[in-house]
């Protein structure tokens, strides 16, 4: 019924064996996929953000200069 000899600790080591590795994968699978979803979404929102605001201030410059222009009787 009981274990015998060294199987025991046999057992425990194998499962503690198990347990880290598989610890260690989900946290790594964890951290690699969070990190990465974190890394794509700031990226994807600054160069959007970098975009818009470029678009934006090249909209306002174009507004000036066409108010600036058109007061000057140049457009």
């Amino acid at each position: 019924m009981g274990f015998d000899g060294g199987r025991p600790f046999a057992f425990a080591r194998g499962f503690g064996l198990g347990l880290a590795l598989g610890l260690g994968l989900a946290l790594g699978l964890g951290l690699a996929l969070g990190l990465g979803l974190a890394l794509g979404l700031g990226l994807a929102l600054g160069l959007g953000l970098a975009l818009g605001l470029g678009l934006a201030s090249a909209g306002l410059v174009q507004a000036i200069w066409r108010s600036g222009s058109s007061s000057a009787g140049l457009g």
